[in-house]
């Protein structure tokens, strides 16, 4: 999720819903208006239900790439 410049809340990624800790300034999170507290309900129109699988959506991803989130703020 470093790519995107997002990290997740603290807890079990394998239990808990993938909720947005922190923003990094100037990332690209930030720049698509991603907030923390958003909720990530899909990747690349994959849902997701837990931190796992929002990191296992993004590991193939490398800097550049275009990636679709969708959240609910």
């Amino acid at each position: 999720a470093g790519l995107l410049g997002i990290s997740q809340a603290a807890g079990n990624q394998y239990a808990d819903l993938p909720k947005i800790g922190l923003v990094t300034p100037g990332s690209a999170a930030e720049k698509a208006g991603i907030q923390p507290g958003d909720l990530i309900l899909s990747v690349d129109g994959k849902p997701v239900v837990n931190q796992a699988q929002v990191l296992h959506q993004l590991r193939p991803k490398y800097e550049g790439d275009v990636v679709s989130v969708k959240v609910k703020r």
